[in-house]
Parts: structure tokens; C-alpha cells; sequence
């Protein structure tokens, strides 16, 4: 009667364990594959902090959780970084180039090899 009773309790925590399992799994909790950048599909591929150019590591340590997401791409064969600042209402980002300069007449359609590598999740 005991053994019985134990096993009971053992399958009733397993179920209730996988019920939580399943219960916790949410599509939302799924990685971010792609980002928008102005109504363009760009895949995301993070790299390291470490890796970031300087200037780029100093702005994120001083304007942290504001930086949602930060795009790097070719315009006329250079490296441009487009920073979407989540405070801006600028819907599209500032752009800089491989120096930390703004890069100003810079069209976002222009640009090639688009790739996000940086994005900041918030969870509402």
C-alpha cells in the first residue's frame, strides 16, 4: 500500500512538472531571428561586445537601455552603423560611420548587407 502511494505522488509531480514545462513555453520566448530597419527585413547576427568598435562600446555604456538595436551595412563602400535609439522619433536611426561620426544623406534603401548586431528585447 505504501509503494503504491509513493509512485502515486512520483507520477502525480512528474505531470505536474511537465504541465509547468509546457504551460512556460511561449513562441514569444523564441530568439529574435530577424529585426526591422525602416520596414526592411534585416537577419540578426550578434557579436560580442568585445568586437564592437570603441566609440560604439562607450555609447551603449552611457546610453545603455536606450539603444535598441544597432544595424551595420556597405554605403558606397564604406561601413555604416545605423543606432535606433528607442527615445528618438526618428523611426529610422542615426547613422555613423566606422569612425563614430554621423553620416548624414545616408538613404537606408541605399545600403547593402544589411545585419543587425545588437538588439535590445524589452518585455512588456
Amino acid at each position: 500500500m505504501m509503494k503504491t502511494t509513493i509512485n502515486s505522488y512520483m507520477t502525480l509531480a512528474i505531470l505536474l512538472l511537465l504541465t509547468m514545462g509546457l504551460m512556460g513555453c511561449d513562441k514569444d520566448d523564441e530568439p529574435v531571428k530577424n529585426v526591422y530597419l525602416g520596414g526592411i527585413e534585416v537577419p540578426y547576427r550578434p557579436i560580442p561586445l568585445e568586437e564592437m568598435p570603441n566609440w560604439m562600446r562607450e555609447m551603449l555604456s552611457t546610453k545603455g537601455f536606450a539603444i535598441a538595436e544597432i544595424c551595420q551595412g556597405e554605403y558606397n563602400g564604406n561601413v555604416v552603423y545605423n543606432i535606433l535609439n528607442g527615445y528618438s522619433s526618428n523611426l529610422t536611426g542615426d547613422n555613423y560611420n566606422k569612425d563614430g561620426e554621423r553620416y548624414y544623406g545616408v538613404d537606408i534603401n541605399q545600403v547593402k548587407n544589411w545585419v543587425c548586431i545588437y538588439y535590445l528585447y524589452f518585455m512588456y
